[in-house]
């Protein structure tokens, strides 16, 4: 019987070395983001160094210099270093 999920459950096995950074310019995109700004480098920094076992983190960055990227790579980069399931929540209007 196959599985009546609409989600894929395989999953890779967690890899602790992988570079936030590294992980970003690896990564396929549809895009024209090219590079990281240098403020979303810093802050991704600063979290695999010093937040990544908080409970709780927020970003506070000016209106369009990027929050949503530094949120979906550090919720990619939970999902391949310790293995942890990423919900995102879009809402709307």
């Amino acid at each position: 019987m196959s599985d009546p999920s609409p989600f894929n459950l395989d999953f890779e096995l967690p890899s602790p070395d992988v570079d936030i950074e590294e992980m970003f310019y690896d990564l396929e995109r549809a895009s024209h983001i090219e590079n990281l700004y240098s403020h979303q480098a810093d802050i991704l920094r600063l979290y695999c160094k010093d937040k990544k076992t908080a409970s709780d983190v927020g970003i506070e960055l000016p209106t369009g210099s990027g929050k949503t990227l530094v949120g979906l790579l550090i919720g990619e980069w939970r999902r391949r270093t310790m293995g942890q399931r990423i919900l995102y929540l879009c809402p709307n209007k």
